[in-house]
């Protein structure tokens, strides 16, 4: 009935009869009639290219029109070419993730509430960020002294394509545990003090604004038990990509 406003307020019983007459009523009931769907569209919609594969998107939340509107949601509406998905959240910030490198997304934000969807907010460009590097760091060579493990490797040049890179990621942990340690550095080389006693398995990235590059590949260091005080060893990976050094 559209002479009836959204969110009126009715009190209901129900009440039995037959041939006889009237029956007892139920007690009486509060309910609301349905509310209608958000009129407004967010306002000051934009955002930022976190890296290749993510953009994060804000907005400014809908005002309610009453305080018995209730918004429960927001959908996030992203296009490629004819490519086209939709994200939901509750608040009023959302990260889209799975993105491709170097691409422009069209954006839309639009309100829910009980009653269905909203207007989209104007709609909104943005590119992703270029990739990083396709290729590991390569020419790894790795010294261990007592405790000590030197690396170094050669620097990853991006091409025309991909992102620079601004550093380098090192992983690190013990043969067979899943901790590990991250240390980040703008050197192509790095001295890792390590307790001896197990293998350890070592990778290295390119780091870059478009996200993580490839991985060397684990490189692995053997324990340190098996060097006497005073001895070295070292092994140089020349081709990082081809699995275990």
């Amino acid at each position: 009935n559209d002479s009836i406003a959204p969110l009126s307020l009715f009190e209901v019983t129900v009440g039995v009869y037959n041939n006889m007459g009237e029956g007892p009523f139920s007690r009486v009931l509060r309910v609301f009639s349905a509310e209608e769907e958000p009129s407004e569209a967010p306002s000051r919609a934009w955002a930022r290219a976190v890296s290749a594969s993510e953009i994060e998107v804000f907005w400014e939340p809908v005002p309610p029109r009453s305080n018995s509107e209730k918004i429960v949601a927001y959908e996030v509406g992203k296009q490629r070419k004819s490519e086209a998905n939709r994200v939901r959240v509750i608040n009023c910030t959302a990260l889209l993730s799975g993105l491709k490198g170097s691409t422009l997304y069209l954006i839309s934000v639009r309100a829910q509430n009980s009653a269905g969807l909203g207007p989209c907010s104007p709609p909104f460009n943005i590119t992703t960020k270029k990739p990083p590097p396709s290729h590991p760091p390569g020419s790894i060579e790795w010294k261990l002294t007592n405790s000590k493990i030197f690396l170094n490797w050669e620097h990853v040049k991006a091409m025309e394509n991909e992102s620079e890179v601004t550093g380098y990621k090192v992983v690190y942990r013990q043969n067979w545990h899943e901790r590990t340690t991250v240390l980040e550095t703008n050197k192509t080389s790095l001295e890792l003090q390590i307790p001896s006693g197990d293998d350890y398995l070592i990778e290295i990235k390119a780091l870059t604004e478009g996200g993580d590059g490839t991985s060397s590949g684990p490189i692995r260091i053997p324990k340190m038990s098996r060097v006497q005080p005073g001895q070295s060893t070292s092994e140089i990976c020349p081709r990082s990509d081809a699995g275990d050094c």
